[in-house]
């Protein structure tokens, strides 16, 4: 048994680790709570960003598709076609045979 010094008795100790042991559980639960609190506010605010940086995108992509429209419109308007600039001759015996056209054509056409 423990003996106190001031003579106040075992009931004193008793009631001061009892009052330890409150105070360590009522942090502890505190902590957690905080926790909790956090953790819901944090994420909700991760959720907004995310969904904040998709309507983002969402309105690029549609400012490419709009300005993609708009140059294939004035192309039609304007009247010009692509065609290709020179066909290149793939015939090795033929005296027409450029082979610095024909490997521009094909690093072209596999890019």
């Amino acid at each position: 048994m423990l003996s106190c010094v001031d003579g106040a008795g075992p009931l004193k100790i008793q009631l001061e680790s009892v009052s330890h042991i409150i105070r360590h559980y009522v942090g502890r639960w505190s902590a957690l709570a905080f926790g909790l609190f956090y953790g819901y506010t944090h994420n909700i605010s991760l959720q907004k960003q995310a969904e904040q940086k998709k309507v983002e995108s969402e309105y690029h992509r549609k400012e490419l598709l709009i300005e993609q429209a708009r140059l294939a419109y004035a192309k039609k308007q304007s009247g010009v076609v692509d065609t290709p600039a020179s066909t290149v001759t793939f015939d090795v015996e033929s005296p027409d045979f450029d082979l610095e056209k024909f490997v521009a054509q094909y690093e072209k056409e596999n890019n």
